[in-house]
C-alpha cells in the first residue's frame, strides 16, 4: 500500500531518488539482468556509471556502466550503456527556450503532466523495435545490440530502461556539421534495409512495432501560434529570411497537418513499412576516419 501510493505521487518528469536523477537503483538494472539472461551474477564494489549525452535528448538519461560483474556473465560485456527514461531533461530545455518556441501562456508543467502515458508508449515500442528487429544483420540496419530491457507495466509506471552496447570512440554529427553524400549513403541503406525487412515481420510482430505517436505527441509543441512565433523570430532575427518567413507566418495554420504522416503514404498508393520516425543529427552515431566520419548506429526507435 505504501509502494502505490507513492507511485502515485511521482511520475517520470519529477526527480527521483535513482541514478541520475531517475527512479531507477542499480538494484533495479541487476534484477533485470538476473531476470532476462538468466544470470546468477551481480554487480561488484567497484562498480561505477556516468552520464553521458546531457543536451541531446529530451525523454531519457542516459549512462555508461561499468559493471564489475561477480558471478557468470554469459559473453555479458562488464561495461555497457543503459538508456533511462526521464523526461527532466526534455522538461529544463522546453523552459529555457519557453519564450522561442512555445506560445506566451503555455504551461510548461501542464503539458509533460499528460505526457507520461505518451512516453511509456513510445519506450515500450522502443523495446519491441529492438527485440523484433534483432533477427535481421545489425551490420546493415546499423541497429545498437540490446542487452537486456524492461518496458513499463500497469504495476511499473516509473522504471524504464535498455541496457545495450558501448561502442567506443564514437561522436555526433550535429546539424551545423557537414557530411558527404557518400558519409550518408550507409544511413540509407540502413533504413530502406529496415523498410524493406518490415515487409518480412509477421501480423504480431507488426502489432508490436506499429505506432505513429506524432499526432499524439506534436500538437501541445506545434500550435498554431506556436508556429507562427517561431517563423515570425526568424525572420526578425534576420531581413535576408523575411519575404519567405512572412509568407509562412501566414500559413501557421495550414502547416502543422500532423495526421498526414498517417496517411500520406496510402493517398501516394505506397506499403505500410517501418520508418524510424525521429531520425535527426543527435541519433546517428559515427566514428571518425582519416578521411571524414563513417556511420556506426543509429539510435532511438520510438
Amino acid at each position: 500500500m505504501y509502494e502505490s501510493s507513492i507511485a502515485m505521487e511521482l511520475n517520470l518528469h519529477t526527480a527521483g531518488s535513482g541514478l541520475f536523477e531517475t527512479h531507477i537503483s542499480w538494484e533495479d538494472i541487476e534484477q533485470r539482468i538476473q531476470s532476462e539472461r538468466k544470470l546468477k551474477v551481480s554487480f561488484g564494489p567497484k562498480k561505477n556509471a556516468h552520464q553521458i549525452g546531457d543536451g541531446n535528448g529530451f525523454m531519457s538519461r542516459i549512462g555508461v556502466i561499468d559493471a564489475d560483474f561477480q558471478g557468470e556473465v554469459d559473453g555479458l560485456p562488464s561495461k555497457f550503456v543503459v538508456k533511462m527514461v526521464c523526461v527532466l531533461a526534455g522538461m529544463e530545455i522546453a523552459e529555457s527556450v519557453k519564450d522561442r518556441h512555445f506560445d506566451e501562456n503555455a504551461d510548461i508543467q501542464e503539458i509533460f503532466d499528460g505526457f507520461d502515458v505518451n512516453v511509456r508508449n513510445l519506450h515500450n515500442r522502443e523495446v519491441n523495435v529492438y527485440r523484433v528487429f534483432s533477427r535481421f544483420d545489425n551490420s546493415i540496419s546499423k541497429m545498437p545490440q540490446v542487452y537486456f530491457a524492461q518496458g513499463f507495466e500497469e504495476e511499473n509506471v516509473l522504471k524504464g530502461f535498455i541496457g545495450m552496447e558501448w561502442v567506443e570512440n564514437l561522436e555526433l554529427r550535429h546539424i551545423f556539421h557537414n557530411v558527404t553524400p557518400k558519409e550518408l549513403s550507409d544511413a540509407l541503406r540502413a533504413l530502406a534495409y529496415l523498410e524493406a525487412k518490415s515487409l518480412e515481420l509477421s501480423d504480431e510482430e507488426k502489432r508490436k512495432v506499429a505506432s505513429n505517436p506524432v499526432p499524439i505527441i506534436y500538437p501541445p509543441m506545434m500550435h498554431p501560434s506556436a508556429v507562427s512565433k517561431m517563423f515570425h523570430d526568424m525572420y526578425t532575427a534576420s531581413e535576408e529570411l523575411r519575404p519567405s518567413g512572412e509568407v509562412l507566418e501566414k500559413m501557421a495554420k495550414e502547416l502543422p497537418l500532423l495526421e498526414m504522416t498517417s496517411t500520406m503514404n496510402e493517398e501516394l498508393g505506397m506499403k505500410d513499412v517501418f520508418i524510424h520516425g525521429d531520425l535527426w543529427s543527435a541519433n546517428l552515431m559515427w566514428n571518425k576516419t582519416e578521411n571524414g566520419v563513417q556511420l556506426s548506429r543509429i539510435i532511438d526507435y520510438q
